[in-house]
């Protein structure tokens, strides 16, 4: 069930019983918050001072067990899929940050936040159907080759980009059949269409 982090009875209970399954099956290597929206509470998490509670309880219950990750599943905004929604408090209070990209039946997973180490490659996951016992199915995850990241241009780069391509198709400088280039006057005059 749901916790709720901006209530500190709640959160309390939390700690409590992960330190019961502690004693159990030994110290947890992780901890999953799925997802955020349902155990903020009745908090606003637009609001940067209640992201800062909710961050503040989560960093108690670490406190609690510090060779753990905690691991917080977080919705990307409507409008905006490249961040998460909700106060920025919590992308500053992050030690690093994936964002899932679903295209079709595939997975990329992609590094948007490394705070202590270098961003590791962008890894990507297809759907893989798995038969369980009786007549139950599942899916697992299996790794693929990640495409190459495509570098999305700005309205003007896009401009310049084009207008290069031209330059070069109508006045290219050529040496021994290599393309050199061309000259910025040719790149500069307008094209008209």
């Amino acid at each position: 069930m749901a916790a709720q982090f901006l209530d500190s009875t709640s959160a309390k209970a939390v700690t409590d019983a992960v330190a019961e399954l502690v004693v159990q099956y030994g110290s947890p290597g992780l901890i999953i918050i799925d997802t955020l929206e349902r155990n903020f509470g009745p908090g606003d998490e637009n609001n940067i001072q209640q992201m800062s509670e909710f961050i503040a309880a989560i960093d108690d219950m670490k406190a609690h067990f510090c060779e753990c990750c905690v691991l917080i599943v977080y919705h990307s905004g409507h409008g905006e899929k490249q961040r998460a929604r909700g106060a920025i408090a919590l992308k500053g209070a992050l030690d690093f940050e994936f964002r899932v990209k679903k295209k079709g039946y595939a997975l990329q997973l992609i590094n948007t936040k490394m705070k202590d180490a270098e961003a590791p490659q962008d890894m990507c996951f297809s759907f893989q159907q798995v038969e369980l016992d009786g007549n139950a199915k599942s899916a697992v995850l299996d790794m693929t080759e990640a495409p190459e990241r495509k570098a999305h241009l700005s309205p003007g780069q896009k401009l310049a980009q084009d207008t290069y391509e031209s330059a070069a198709v109508k006045n290219g400088i050529w040496d021994d059949g290599a393309f050199r280039g061309v000259n910025i006057a040719d790149w500069r005059t307008p094209i008209l269409l």
